[in-house]
């Protein structure tokens, strides 16, 4: 297992990997219905997440964001 993030002035990212298994091809397994529960997640945090396939096997996963800022009152 890999892991990598990067803070830069109001951006983030955070990277994940690993050698595994990796996501199976077929579109109504539950992996895949896990990784649309991320991706509904990382919307509602307005995020971008990428989930990919590594060959011959694992899989690499990228969130990228804004930091939010604080509002004074």
């Amino acid at each position: 297992v890999y892991f990598d993030y990067e803070i830069e002035h109001e951006s983030f990212s955070f990277i994940l990997e690993d050698d595994g298994v990796g996501i199976s091809s077929e579109p109504n397994g539950s992996a895949n219905k896990g990784i649309g529960n991320m991706q509904r997640r990382a919307n509602k945090i307005n995020c971008q997440l990428a989930v990919e396939r590594i060959q011959p096997h694992g899989t690499y996963i990228r969130l990228i964001g804004k930091i939010p800022q604080k509002h004074s009152n």
